[in-house]
């Protein structure tokens, strides 16, 4: 075979299986522009042929970007330790964020207390707000308590709680928060959280929140207990945004 027959059926294979690809179901955009087509034996017209490349470079290009989750930052955590500071965050530019703790509770936490998330270091409790319902399932008894939009006990987000136990050590406690991070309006959370001490003793919450500030970027998150060392081995944080 003719090296310019060879060379001229692989740029015809190559543009078939590029319109091709455009075509598909997966990648449903229109192409506009001109596709020249050639026969076997012809003579490839340079200036066709990069009509052609260009037609694909530029529907490829006018492929939408839709935004999807995006793990930005995790951490295990491989010491016990009363918080953990994540800097670096731009939340008008993220717009949401998902956050999600497993925390392990560890014997340096002096007393039962609430996984929080403090956002740009504002430790003024009222300057959060909490609305939550929650089902306890204790030893005693079993409760479901509502609680109406009140400042939380700390400063932040509530992630999880002893739910009046003191015994946190190797206990597993579980939070998940959706935020929307722009700035403009008040920050709202959706939330929820649980801790799993036995089978005879476990708690959930689901919870509205939110971030009384309405114009500072959200930059920063920290983490932590609120009654001493209560992050403890094996505990692990995620955050993701929209991106």
């Amino acid at each position: 075979m003719k090296i310019k027959e060879k060379l001229t059926r692989t740029l015809l294979h190559w543009t078939s299986f590029a319109i091709g690809l455009l075509s598909t179901a997966i990648i449903a955009f229109a192409v506009t522009g001109t596709i020249n087509t050639f026969s076997s034996g012809q003579a490839v017209n340079p200036s066709s042929l990069n009509t052609n490349f260009q037609t694909i470079k530029t529907a490829i290009e006018s492929i939408p970007t839709e935004k999807s989750w995006r793990l930005i930052y995790e951490n295990n955590i491989t010491g016990s330790t009363g918080s953990v500071n994540v800097t670096g965050l731009d939340g008008n530019a993220e717009v949401e964020y998902m956050v999600i703790a497993n925390f392990i509770g560890a014997a340096g936490a002096t007393a039962a207390g609430n996984y929080m998330m403090e956002i740009n270091n504002d430790a003024v409790a009222c300057n959060y707000k909490f609305h939550h319902y929650y089902v306890h399932h204790g030893t005693a008894a079993s409760s479901i308590s509502f609680g109406a939009p009140t400042c939380p006990a700390n400063a932040g987000l509530v992630l999880s709680a002893s739910a009046a136990t003191g015994s946190n050590n190797g206990v597993a406690f579980t939070g998940k928060v959706f935020l929307l991070s722009k700035s403009g309006t008040k920050r709202v959370a959706l939330s929820e959280g649980s801790k799993a001490l036995s089978t005879s003793d476990a708690w959930t919450m689901n919870a509205l929140q939110w971030w009384e500030d309405t114009s500072s970027n959200i930059t920063s998150m920290r983490f932590y207990f609120s009654n001493g060392t209560g992050i403890g081995v094996g505990s692990r944080i995620e955050i993701w945004a929209r991106r």
